[in-house]
C-alpha cells in the first residue's frame, strides 16, 4: 500500500506540472562524432548567468523567460558553442557538440568549474583515466581518484577508497544507478569498473545531493557505462599483463534509434600456463567482466536503457585419479577445491519528458554479490564387479542481493527555481553465512544446510526532495531533505537527512561553497579496517545494532589561476555515530547473529584541510593535491574506551598525477605520492606465561606510525605509425610503478635478529619496482 501511495503522489505531481508551464528550452545533448548523449554538460544564459546541467541521460531542462537568448553550451572534451535562440514559448532543441582536437584548449573547463555548485565534486573523463595507468599498466577509475585530496586506497596497490577518514563500507558505489558490492578482482587489485566502457564518472568526496543515500558519510562514486554510438560501429582491444579487454559499440538499426555496447575483460594467465579447457587436472585461476547495454530512443520525449553486468573471480585446484592397484581394485575419484566471488547486475530505465517543465525516470534492477568456497570429492572403488561410490561436498557462502526501484523527477518551477524529487525502494536479501554439507554413499545420503537462521530480508525506503534556487546572479542554493527508513524484522528506523549546499560567486570568478549533510546507513560490513576482503559479510541493523549516522560540514574556496588552471582550498569536519570495528572475537559464522559479537559500534571524528591544483586541458593535464587531516575513533570495549587514531589516518598527503603530450603520437605520464605512514599496533612489552609461552603486551591501539610512504611512477604511451591513415590506430606503452624501488611497509611484525638476538620490528612491503607494458588497438 505504501508503494502505491508513493507512485500515486508522483503522478499527481506530474498533473500539477501540466497546469503550470513556463517558457523552457529542453532537449538532448549529443556528441556530433558518435551521436551518443553527453551527461554533465552545462548550458548558460549569457545575459543572466543562469545555468543548468544535463542529467545522467544527457537530457536538460532550462527554465527561462521570453526573448532572444544567447546560450553558451560547454561539456568536458568538447568544443564550446554559443547559440542564439528566440524564446516565445517552450522550445525543444537538441545540441550536437564536436570533440576538441589535438593541442586545443578545452575552454569548457572554465565554464564547468565556474558554474559547478557541487562541493567536493570531481568528474574525470574516460580519456584522463586511460592515459593514467597504474600498477601493471591497468587503467582504473578508482585508482585515479586516489590522487584526489582526502582520498587514499588503504592497502597499497588495491582499488580501495578511504574517503576523508571514513570506513570503506561507508562508500556508495553505483553502476548505472544500481549498487555494486565487493572489493573488485584479484582481492581488490582491479576494480569492478572497466575503463574502456565508461560514459561518465561522478565522484563526491563530501556533501552529495539528496538523491544519494544509504551510506553514512563516505564517498559517492556514480558511474554510467556507454550506451553506444548511433553512427558507426567502433571498438578497441587492450592487452596488459593482468587482463585482455575487447569493447565494441554502435547502432543496431539504420536510423540509430537503437544502440548498444559490449565489453569483455578477462585474465589470460591460466591460458599461458597451459590450463586446458577440458582437463580435470590443474590449477584454476581467472577473472572476467562482461558489460552489455542497449539504449532505445523511442522518440524525442522517451528513452529506454537496458544493461547487464557480471564480474567473477575463480581460483582453486582440480585433479582426477584413475588407477588400479596390485589387488585389481580400480580407484577413480575427482577432487575440486574452489574459491569464487561474483557481482551480477541487471537493470532497466525508462526516461520521459512529461512536458517542457517536467522530466522523470524510473530505474529497476537487481544487484547481487556472492562469495563461496566449494570442496567436492567424488569417487568410486570397483572390485570383482562390485562398485562402491561416495560423494562429499562442502560449500560455504555469503551473499547480498538488492532488488531496487527508483523514481527520480525534475520539475522546473520558474527560471530561478528547480525541484528535484523522488522515491527509492530497495529490498535487501542477506545470507551472511551458510554451510551446505552433502554426503552420499551406497548406504545413505546426507544433505544439510547450516546458518539458515541468519537469512534476512530488510526493506530500505527513502523519499527525497530538493530545491535548487538562484536568488541572484552570483548565489546558488540547494536545499534538500531525505526521509530515510530502514525496516528490519525487529525494529523500524525512520530518520530525516537534511542536505544544504550554498555556492556564492565572488569577484574575479572566485567562488565560496558551503555544504552540510546528515546521512544514515542500515547495512554494515564485517571487515577489518586493515582492508576489505571478498569474504567480508554484509549484515543489517537490528534492535540491538543501530544504523550508522554521519554529520559533515564542508567549506571550500575556489579560484582560477589561469584560463585552464584552478586552485581550491577546502575544510571538512565529520562526526560518526555507530561506526564499526572488529572486537577481535572470531565468532562461528553459523551461529545466530554472530556479527553482534564480532563487531562493536562507537563514535569518531575526521577533520582536515585540502588543497587542489587541477589542469584539464592543454599539453600538460593532471592534478596536484595536499591534505592535512586527522581521523580518530572511540569504542567502549577497545583501547580501554580511550580515543585512538584510525588505521588509515595519514596527517600529511602530497600527491600529483600529470600527463605530458609531447607530440600527437607520444604522451608521458608521471605520478608521485608522499604520505605520512599509516598507524599500526605494536607491543610495548612482553612476558612469559606459567606454561613458558611468550606473550606480547599491547598498551594502546595503533600506537606506532609506520615510516612515510614515498613513490614515483613513470610511463609513456606511443602511437604506432601515427602518420598512416589505416582506418585503425595502434598504441603501446611502458609503465613503471615505484620506479626507485622504495620499500613502503604497510604492516610490521616482531622477529628475533639472528645476530644480536634482539627483538626487532620488521615491515613488509607489497610492491617494489613493478615494470609493465600494454598494447591497444582502436578501430
Amino acid at each position: 500500500m505504501r508503494i502505491a501511495k508513493i507512485f500515486s503522489l508522483v503522478l499527481s505531481l506530474n498533473a500539477v506540472g501540466l497546469l503550470a508551464q513556463i517558457p523552457a528550452i529542453t532537449g538532448w545533448i549529443y556528441s556530433k562524432k558518435t551521436l551518443e548523449t553527453i551527461p554533465g554538460a552545462i548550458l548558460i544564459d549569457s545575459t543572466t548567468n543562469a545555468s543548468v546541467e544535463s542529467n545522467d541521460h544527457g537530457y536538460y531542462q532550462f527554465g527561462t523567460t521570453r526573448g532572444n537568448k544567447i546560450i553558451i553550451l560547454a561539456a568536458a572534451g568538447f568544443k564550446t558553442q554559443k547559440i542564439e535562440i528566440d524564446v516565445e514559448a517552450s522550445v525543444n532543441k537538441n545540441f550536437f557538440l564536436k570533440p576538441i582536437g589535438y593541442n586545443e584548449l578545452d575552454s569548457a573547463e572554465e565554464y564547468l568549474s565556474l558554474f559547478n555548485m557541487k562541493p567536493s565534486f570531481y568528474s574525470p573523463t574516460q580519456k584522463q583515466i586511460i592515459e593514467s595507468p597504474s600498477i601493471g599498466s591497468v587503467a582504473d577509475p578508482v585508482k585515479y581518484l586516489q590522487f584526489l585530496p582526502g582520498v587514499s586506497g588503504g592497502v597499497e596497490g588495491l582499488s580501495g577508497l578511504v574517503v576523508r577518514g571514513s570506513n570503506p563500507d561507508q562508500n556508495l558505489q553505483l553502476m548505472n544507478g544500481l549498487p555494486l558490492y565487493g572489493n573488485g578482482h584479484l582481492f581488490g587489485f582491479v576494480s569492478n569498473y572497466n575503463p574502456h566502457i565508461l560514459k561518465s564518472v561522478h565522484f563526491f568526496r563530501g556533501v552529495a545531493p539528496a538523491k544519494y543515500g544509504g551510506r553514512a558519510g563516505g564517498g559517492v562514486l556514480d558511474i554510467q557505462t556507454s550506451g553506444g554510438g548511433a553512427k558507426d560501429w567502433t571498438g578497441k582491444i587492450h592487452v596488459d599483463p593482468v587482463t585482455t579487454t575487447m569493447a565494441m559499440d554502435g547502432p543496431l538499426d539504420h536510423r540509430g534509434k537503437v544502440t548498444s555496447s559490449i565489453a569483455i575483460r578477462r585474465s589470460y594467465l591460466d591460458w599461458i600456463l597451459g590450463a586446458e579447457q577440458n582437463s580435470n587436472t590443474g590449477l584454476i585461476g581467472n577473472i572476467h567482466d562482461i558489460n552489455a547495454r542497449v539504449d532505445y530512443k523511442k522518440n524525442q520525449y522517451t528513452q529506454w536503457n537496458f544493461w547487464a553486468y557480471n564480474g567473477r573471480d575463480k581460483y582453486g585446484v582440480s585433479f582426477s585419479v584413475d588407477e588400479t592397484d596390485s589387488l585389481g581394485r580400480r580407484l577413480v575419484y575427482t577432487l575440486k577445491n574452489l574459491t569464487s566471488w561474483q557481482n551480477t547486475q541487471i537493470g532497466a530505465r525508462w526516461s520521459h519528458e512529461f512536458n517542457s517543465n517536467h522530466f522523470g525516470s524510473v530505474t529497476m534492477g537487481l544487484s547481487r554479490y556472492k562469495y563461496y568456497t566449494n570442496f567436492d570429492l567424488d569417487g568410486s572403488i570397483t572390485q570383482g564387479g562390485n562398485t562402491k561410490t561416495a560423494k562429499l561436498s562442502e560449500k560455504s557462502s555469503n551473499s547480498i542481493a538488492d532488488y531496487t526501484i527508483n523514481g527520480d523527477f525534475t520539475y522546473v518551477r520558474n527560471p530561478r527555481q528547480t525541484i528535484n524529487y523522488g522515491s527509492q525502494i530497495t529490498l535487501h536479501h542477506l545470507e551472511p553465512g551458510q554451510l551446505r554439507l552433502v554426503d552420499q554413499t551406497n548406504t545413505g545420503n546426507l544433505d544439510t544446510t547450516y546458518g539458515v537462521a541468519n537469512v534476512q530480508t530488510n526493506l530500505e525506503w527513502a523519499n527525497y526532495a530538493e530545491l535548487e534556487v538562484h536568488p541572484n546572479i552570483g548565489l546558488s542554493m540547494n536545499l534538500g531533505v531525505r526521509l530515510w527508513t530502514f525496516i528490519t524484522p525487529t525494529k523500524t528506523y525512520c530518520r530525516p537527512e537534511p542536505r544544504i549546499i550554498i555556492s556564492q560567486l565572488l569577484e574575479g570568478k572566485k567562488r565560496l561553497q558551503l555544504g552540510y549533510s546528515v546521512t544514515n546507513q542500515g547495512l554494515h560490513q564485517l571487515s577489518s579496517v586493515n582492508g576489505v576482503l571478498p569474504s567480508d559479510v554484509w549484515f543489517p541493523s537490528s534492535s540491538t545494532f543501530k544504523p550508522q549516522r554521519t554529520s559533515q560540514f564542508t567549506a571550500a574556496y575556489i579560484m582560477p589561476v589561469r584560463a585552464e588552471i584552478e586552485f581550491s582550498a577546502e575544510f571538512y569536519y565529520k562526526k560518526y555515530n555507530g561506526i564499526t570495528d572488529l572486537t577481535g572475537i572470531d565468532e562461528d559464522p553459523l551461529v545466530k547473529n554472530f556479527w553482534e559479537r564480532s563487531v562493536v559500534q562507537g563514535i569518531g571524528t575526521s577533520r582536515g584541510i585540502e588543497f587542489l591544483l587541477s589542469k584539464k586541458s592543454g599539453k600538460i593535464t593532471g592534478l596536484t593535491s595536499y591534505t592535512y587531516s586527522q581521523s580518530n575513533r572511540t569504542f567502549e570495549f577497545i583501547n580501554n574506551g580511550e580515543e585512538f587514531r584510525y588505521r588509515w589516518d595519514r596527517p600529511h598527503q602530497f600527491k600529483t598525477q600529470l600527463t605530458f603530450q609531447l607530440e600527437t603520437w607520444l604522451k608521458i605520464n608521471f605520478a608521485a605520492m608522499y604520505m605520512s605512514g599509516n598507524v599500526y599496533s605494536v607491543p610495548t612489552g612482553q612476558y612469559l606465561t606459567t606454561d613458558n609461552k611468550l606473550v606480547y603486551d599491547y598498551s594502546d591501539k595503533n600506537n606506532y606510525r609506520m615510516p612515510a610512504y614515498r613513490r614515483i611512477d613513470l610511463g609513456f604511451t606511443k602511437q604506432i605509425k601515427p602518420f598512416f591513415n589505416r582506418g585503425y590506430k595502434e598504441f603501446w606503452g611502458i609503465q613503471v610503478y615505484n620506479i626507485f624501488g622504495i620499500n613502503n611497509p604497510m604492516n610490521a611484525k616482531l622477529s628475533i635478529d639472528p645476530i644480536t638476538n634482539n627483538v626487532v620490528l620488521k615491515g613488509t612491503s607489497a610492491f617494489v619496482f613493478v615494470p609493465s607494458g600494454f598494447y591497444r588497438i582502436e578501430f
